[in-house]
């Protein structure tokens, strides 16, 4: 696959995963993304139109994608234009049996595979959901994007105890103290926290730091626990050894500032949040400077799933 095609891949799959958590508020911005990664025999929308414009042109496209597959079922440029144009529309629903001929026509690509079940979750097919991610998974027992797609659905179904056993089961069969490991131990160790089970999460993340202690996501994770339970200077602790593995990641330095702000330290507060907005990535900017004028919560720390090293990839979370 081109790293075009596989670019595409990327953009779609986030509009997906982002319409299912933020609703049709965000559609704008999803439209500007989706025209990002348009094929290149797509029409991209006119700056300027009015929604009953762009939703005439789309519908206009649906249509010729439409007229290409009834002479070329198999045409995956018109595949992938017919489920940008769909999904752009909101039709997430419509855009199905495109992504699921998309899977059958690419078996080794599982992008596709994850891109139906997040679209199956998102139309509330969510068992449909989870069997896709299961079908990955069973091919490629450390895909994280599925490992994370699977929990999350089971959490939402409120079956944590299921969640809990899949993950440790994934472990029992993974090889110790790989990256996939820790990705895994992070994922078990944030269903214990978000069931409250706070010192299983903790011993998770021990394990976890005792297995790759150049990774400063253990580090975070344990720290974000941490904190939740006051324990403020431990958690800093954490987040000081954190910033001394990778001085140049900001996440720790915005956790740090964070609990500093929590603990009403405005002061000290200040010049980390300054330091971690010109450490991070340019799309994390305006999110950390939001952060250091907002009230206080208990979320302390950035999430700790995302990749060992932060990088610009719009796959990346803080």
């Amino acid at each position: 696959m081109s790293k075009k095609s596989n670019r595409w891949l990327i953009n779609i799959i986030l509009v997906v995963a982002t319409i299912a958590l933020v609703g049709g508020s965000m559609l704008p911005l999803l439209t500007s993304t989706i025209e990002q990664s348009q094929p290149p025999t797509a029409s991209p929308l006119a700056s300027g139109q009015t929604p009953t414009a762009q939703k005439s042109q789309l519908t206009d496209q649906v249509r010729g994608f439409e007229l290409v597959l009834q002479r070329e079922p198999e045409n995956q440029t018109a595949l992938q234009g017919l489920v940008d144009a769909k999904i752009k529309l909101g039709d997430v629903k419509g855009a199905i049996p495109s992504i699921e001929k998309l899977a059958a026509l690419n078996p080794t690509q599982t992008q596709y595979t994850l891109l139906l079940a997040q679209a199956k979750v998102r139309t509330g097919d969510i068992e449909g959901g989870q069997n896709a991610y299961r079908s990955i998974l069973k091919t490629n027992p450390s895909d994280n994007l599925a490992l994370q797609g699977l929990v999350l659905t089971l959490l939402q179904q409120q079956r944590p105890d299921e969640a809990i056993s899949f993950l440790q089961d994934t472990l029992t069969k993974a090889k110790a103290g790989s990256a996939d490991t820790t990705t895994v131990q992070l994922l078990l160790g944030e269903v214990y926290a978000n069931q409250k089970r706070y010192d299983e999460a903790i011993a998770t993340y021990d394990r976890a730091i005792a297995t790759n202690a150049k990774d400063v996501r253990p580090f975070l994770a344990k720290g974000s626990v941490l904190a939740v339970q006051k324990r403020y200077d431990d958690a800093i602790s954490l987040y000081d050894r954190a910033t001394g593995i990778d001085s140049k990641d900001f996440r720790p330095v915005l956790a740090k500032a964070s609990v500093l702000k929590e603990q009403g330290k405005n002061d000290q507060a200040k010049p980390l949040f300054e330091t971690a907005a010109n450490l991070a990535p340019p799309e994390y900017k305006a999110q950390i400077q939001q952060l250091a004028i907002a009230s206080p919560t208990p979320s302390i720390a950035p999430s700790p799933i995302a990749p060992s090293t932060p990088s610009p990839s719009p796959t990346t979370t803080p």
